[in-house]
């Protein structure tokens, strides 16, 4: 009995040591999410647009989403696939619409379903590391989109 007790901490120790030598990783939290999401729309409403604004997390997943008031209904669908290209691609997705023409990167656009190289996309992120995305979809242009995301990030990032 006491080999066994002996035998099953010296394993749960083990494990201690070990976990001290996995990488930590960023989350954006949903609050956070809905914070930054919520700035993002109001800059565009200043500006007389509300495009739908997209923010997914590292992975690419959706953790919030607010639909813009008069948005077609394309807006959620390619606001959600503006911000995973930029997470998941680390870019601004109007870098990535560059690409698009250059014989090298042609095939980019055609990664994933969820790919979009249209600027509007900016990925998110603290202290050095992507943590998520965010994509905007409804104004006028895809370039006043990513102007009020990068301020919405500018501002609540600050």
């Amino acid at each position: 009995m006491k080999r066994t007790v002996l035998l099953i901490g010296s394993m749960l120790l083990s494990g201690l040591t070990f976990a001290k030598d996995l990488p930590t990783v960023e989350v954006l939290k949903t609050t956070f999410a809905q914070q930054i999401a919520k700035t993002a729309y109001t800059n565009c409403v200043e500006q007389g647009f509300t495009p739908s604004v997209s923010i997914v997390d590292q992975q690419g997943t959706l953790i919030y989403f607010q639909r813009g008031e008069d948005t077609g209904p394309h807006s959620a669908k390619t606001s959600f696939r503006k911000a995973y290209t930029a997470a998941s691609l680390k870019m601004p997705t109007s870098t990535l619409a560059v690409f698009v023409d250059m014989p090298k990167f042609s095939q980019l656009a055609k990664m994933g379903d969820d790919i979009l190289l249209l600027p509007g996309g900016l990925p998110i992120t603290n202290n050095g590391a992507v943590i998520g995305g965010i994509g905007m979809s409804g104004a006028p242009s895809p370039e006043q989109e990513e102007k009020c995301a990068a301020d919405a990030l500018a501002t609540e990032f600050n």
